[in-house]
């Protein structure tokens, strides 16, 4: 009888942390895979333990802060001025938790996302269509801003007369404890 209930024990276990991962955060998946059809410097979800704070300026903030590589002290206006990357180091998968980069705002056109780079001139109409093929939902698309959603993973592109200007990514993370920031 003891060895039958310590094989079900053993059992219960294994079975219960085979996939630790997945219940902390099921969205990881995704996240690799625009991770793969992305190539910035800092991917999303990179852990602040695995960041080289030598190679950006650190921006204080609540709940988080900013790494940019420039230093300027007017970083917000520089990035919209000037072709860089910002990287928000915040927690994740809940607000409380480990830093990691869960938000991007890029204006460097070396920077691509599933194939657009600030710069591109694009069609509405086939920027939709290549996010739709990727499973992302359309959502708030104005003339000027194009949103998409997967999951609890969001990326905004901004356009000037057709013409990128601005890429956003963001993954959201919960907030248990409903702080304040």
């Amino acid at each position: 009888m003891k060895k039958i209930i310590v094989l079900l024990f053993s059992i219960l276990l294994l079975t219960g942390c085979t996939d630790i991962n997945e219940d902390i955060d099921p969205n990881r998946d995704i996240v690799a895979e625009f991770n793969e059809n992305s190539n910035f410097i800092l991917p999303l979800l990179t852990s602040e333990e695995d960041i080289d704070m030598t190679e950006y300026k650190k921006i204080e903030g609540f709940g988080g802060y900013s790494l940019v590589d420039i230093d300027n002290d007017d970083s917000a206006m520089y990035l919209y001025e000037n072709e860089t990357t910002e990287y928000i180091v915040s927690g994740y998968p809940d607000v409380l938790d480990e830093y990691f980069i869960t938000y991007i705002v890029t204006t460097d056109p070396a920077i691509d996302v599933y194939g657009y780079s600030v710069g591109d001139t694009i069609d509405s109409d086939t920027l939709i269509e290549r996010f739709e093929n990727e499973s992302f939902t359309v959502n708030n698309t104005v003339e000027t801003m194009f949103k998409f959603e997967l999951s609890n993973l969001s990326i905004i592109i901004r356009t000037e007369d057709n013409v990128i200007t601005v890429i956003q990514v963001r993954i959201e993370a919960t907030n248990n404890e409903d702080v304040v920031f």
